[in-house]
């Protein structure tokens, strides 16, 4: 019995001791588990690069924070000049530069106060409200610290923002939704010039949604013929008889009355409809030339390239495809293109004006002054015209400045053996300098605003084309 009884014992504290142990482990793998998952959790909350928190994360935070705090404002920011570090140093430049900024904004908070990568090189900073003029000091210190020079390997690095802030609650209680109007308060903050702070304005909202209404129906416009043409007169100086027009696109909306042209075109570049616009003037205004050179009236027609037609490269087939179309003489068609342009890719753009030089069609250069006016565009591009911008024409008479330019726009034009037409004539007086100038053609209020086809029809019977 008694070494039964031992045994029995034994066996129970060996069976204790390894229960003992078990539960030991047991509670250690627990522990690590718990650690794990709030390491998880950690890493979950923070962007992987920075360590800043992540957008989801912040805004959990932001809630927590709302609940304790009467006002807030969201700040946010986008980098201005950015994009050039990676391209022209790779990422891992760009990677850099954003953990030393988001060490310099998170050095600027305030306890209880946030800042969160919100994507690429976008960061949103969750503030104390403060009064205005302490608001617009602070955020100058982030823009200043912001733009402070940084040494990445041997190199040395400036990058401005710009920030757009929107209040909590008064402009709305959503942390989304304050994103979003700090984000359109950035915007203004970058067309203003950069490298400011600019508040939401509510009023922004209406703006916003009515430049959205109004894409919309120019998507219908382009798809169910809203656009029309409209033609302004060329005039020959010497006799004052027209000698040719240009094509000028206008929109009638059914919603919103008749568009400027300085509103909708921005718009249409915007969204890429330009490419689908400028095709409907270009054939639209060849079949019209057409028309009129069969009533007997031997003028060409003037239409302007947007930037999106000759990045396209598809220039040359869909001139040449609507000149068969229409059937009109490529001798009839000249095509308008800014200075600004050339600067493009140069070799696919002396391609395309090379092929449609080469079959009649003549260019010319619109807007010129205003651009770049380098004598090295001029001598590699095929034009036949310059157009002197109306800025230097309306002043002709005022500015011995802009008298010289013009003069010497003319002089230089005919040294090359090019053709100059003046824009934005509006009196008798500038009428009367370009004529003592030489200037070949003009075009202006003075002779006549753009017309509807009809309307030309009627000058064109009163006055033979010269």
């Amino acid at each position: 019995m008694n070494i039964f009884i031992a045994i029995t014992g034994f066996t129970a504290w060996y069976i204790a001791r390894d229960f003992h142990s078990l539960l030991r482990e047991l509670w250690n793998e627990n522990n690590q588990s718990k650690r794990s998952q709030q390491e998880i959790k950690r890493i979950a909350a923070l962007d992987p690069l920075t360590g800043l928190y992540n957008r989801k994360h912040t805004e959990l935070e932001f809630h927590k924070l709302a609940a304790s705090e009467n006002k807030l404002a969201v700040a946010f920011i986008d980098l201005d000049n950015f994009k050039p570090i990676n391209d022209a140093y790779g990422h891992a430049y760009g990677d850099i530069a954003l953990k030393i900024l988001a060490e310099r904004l998170t050095a600027l908070l305030e306890d209880g106060e946030l800042c969160c990568r919100f994507g690429g090189d976008e960061f949103v900073l969750i503030l104390k409200y403060a009064e205005p003029e302490k608001c617009k000091t602070r955020y100058q210190v982030f823009l200043d610290q912001i733009a402070e020079e940084m040494q990445i390997e041997l190199r040395t690095f400036k990058i401005s923002a710009s920030i757009g802030v929107a209040h909590y609650p008064a402009h709305a209680a959503d942390f989304n939704e304050l994103c979003r109007l700090a984000d359109l308060a950035m915007y203004h903050s970058k067309a203003s010039g950069r490298n400011t702070a600019v508040l939401y304005c509510p009023e922004w909202q209406d703006e916003h949604r009515k430049k959205l209404e109004m894409i919309q129906a120019l998507r219908f416009a382009v798809e169910n013929n809203e656009l029309f043409l409209h033609y302004q007169p060329k005039y020959n100086l010497a006799s004052l008889k027209i000698n040719g027009v240009e094509a000028l696109v206008r929109w009638q909306s059914k919603d919103f009355g008749l568009i400027s042209p300085a509103t909708f075109i921005p718009l249409a570049e915007e969204t890429g409809l330009i490419d689908d616009i400028g095709l409907f003037v270009l054939k639209q205004a060849c079949a019209d030339c057409k028309d009129w050179i069969a009533q007997g009236y031997e003028m060409p027609v003037s239409v302007n390239l947007s930037a999106a037609q000759l990045s396209s490269g598809m220039l040359p087939d869909n001139v040449l495809t609507i000149l068969t179309e229409t059937g009109l003489a490529a001798h009839y068609l000249e095509l308008e293109i800014t200075e600004s342009m050339l600067m493009q890719d140069q070799n696919a753009i002396d391609s395309q004006i090379s092929t449609l030089s080469d079959q009649g069609i003549s260019f010319a250069i619109d807007d010129f002054g205003t651009g770049y006016s380098n004598l090295h565009y001029l001598s590699r591009f095929k034009a036949a015209t310059l157009k002197i911008d109306q800025s230097f024409i309306k002043n002709l008479s005022k500015s011995s400045q802009h008298y010289n330019l013009v003069e010497g726009i003319v002089v230089l034009a005919k040294t090359l053996g090019l053709t100059t037409v003046a824009e934005g004539v509006e009196d008798q007086n500038t009428l009367h300098i370009l004529s003592t100038m030489d200037c070949d053609s003009v075009q202006g209020y003075l002779l006549s605003r753009p017309v509807s086809l009809d309307a030309l029809y009627a000058q064109l019977q009163e006055k033979s084309v010269g």
